[in-house]
């Protein structure tokens, strides 16, 4: 096996023309990836949304190919390569970020876009409904029952309050039933103490206040209702150290 991921890794590129497995990775990374950065740092126009635009999905999928270029190269020991795979995450998130909150800014919304820098009025989609599908809303259809997603920190945060923003598309994902939030306590996962209600409307950020607590870990529990359940995105906003 350590064979094969250095034959796909291909840690001098493709001198040799591709593996048979196609272009290495490292070609992927430093010549395919690289090609399609645009001038603000973040990944350019293309028409990978059926139709031309600068896709927000296209730098999550890049994000995420980063990660697993990083981890790949730390396992083979090219430090080196890790190195430069946690450099080019950060540089293209922090783009995207500031490309994202610039058109939130500008054009007076406060959802995820299809595009990092146009507003859903500019493309193909005309709601926010619409904008997050194009943004990889997390969902767990046809699974139902009791599903969840974590968030994980390096160093403990604090926090008193979470806001959700549920998938519901009307068919499939629909709104949860009931939805709770749970921290790491160092040894199992619990109920976030004196949580106030927690609402579960559409096409908005639905917000949960609770006693403050401090931890490395979070969990959104969901249990479904109408259909299955998903999250196109989950805010929690940390209290500063005094």
């Amino acid at each position: 096996m350590t064979a094969l991921v250095l034959a796909v890794f291909a840690l001098v590129g493709d001198a040799n023309g591709p593996t048979q497995w196609g272009p290495s990775l490292y070609t992927l990374m430093h010549t395919d990836y690289l090609s399609q950065l645009g001038p603000q740092g973040y990944l350019s126009y293309s028409y990978d949304n059926d139709s031309g635009g600068v896709w927000l999905f296209d730098d999550e999928t890049a994000l995420a190919g980063l990660a697993a270029y990083r981890y790949i190269a730390t396992r083979i020991g090219d430090q080196a390569e890790a190195r430069w795979a946690a450099s080019a995450y950060t540089s293209l998130l922090n783009a995207t970020n500031a490309g994202i909150a610039a058109n939130e800014t500008v054009n007076n919304f406060d959802f995820l876009p299809c595009e990092v820098n146009q507003p859903v009025t500019a493309d193909r989609c005309d709601s926010p409904n619409d904008a997050n599908w194009a943004s990889q809303a997390r969902g767990d259809w046809p699974v139902q029952g009791t599903q969840w997603v974590e968030l994980d920190w390096s160093s403990p945060v604090t926090t008193n309050g979470a806001d959700a923003y549920f998938a519901d598309d009307g068919g499939g994902l629909r709104l949860p039933a009931s939805w709770t939030v749970q921290y790491w306590n160092g040894s199992a996962f619990v109920d976030v103490p004196a949580p106030g209600s927690y609402p579960a409307a559409d096409n908005t950020f639905n917000h949960v206040s609770f006693g403050s607590i401090t931890t490395t870990k979070l969990r959104l529990v969901m249990v479904s209702g109408l259909g299955s359940v998903g999250v196109i995105q989950w805010v929690v906003p940390s209290i500063p150290a005094t």
